[in-house]
């Protein structure tokens, strides 16, 4: 969650450590979630555009 590997319960139970820790906060996974969502709604907004044009044609 957040950028970071889940921990599950096989986990614990073996006694197995991370890797590392170093996860991002939630901000930062929140406005990086932004970003590329809204870059994928850019490309699918310019690709319905040109379908649609290519559908006048």
């Amino acid at each position: 969650m957040f950028g970071r590997p889940p921990r599950f319960a096989l986990d614990a139970f073996l006694g197995l450590k991370r890797q590392h820790c170093s996860g991002t906060s939630p901000i930062y996974y929140l406005q990086q979630l932004e970003n590329v969502l809204s870059e994928a709604y850019i490309k699918a907004n310019d690709a319905a555009l040109r379908s649609r044009n290519k559908g006048k044609k």
